[in-house]
């Protein structure tokens, strides 16, 4: 953003900097968790791994909050002039 932008503007940049970035870190865990369920359905210790798959789950639902939660946080729309 050039120095002349208003101040709403920059935020609302540096908002959609941070909401892109977030979304490259879901996706990344997303594909974790695609790789883990590829091996679960493939091997023969199927009962260990759908428990390591249920806990890779059970963390990107809580990464997925946490994101959601500091959105909200960073909106522009909450923010003051």
């Amino acid at each position: 953003m050039s120095a002349e932008s208003p101040p709403r503007v920059v935020a609302l940049g540096d908002h959609l900097r941070a909401v892109r970035a977030g979304l490259r870190r879901d996706l990344a865990v997303a594909a974790a968790a695609l790789t883990v369920l590829r091996r679960l359905l493939a091997e023969p210790d199927r009962y260990r791994l759908a428990i390591e798959f249920d806990r890779i789950a059970k963390d990107l639902e809580s990464h997925l909050r946490y994101e959601g939660e500091a959105s909200k946080a960073t909106d522009p729309a909450t923010l003051r002039d």
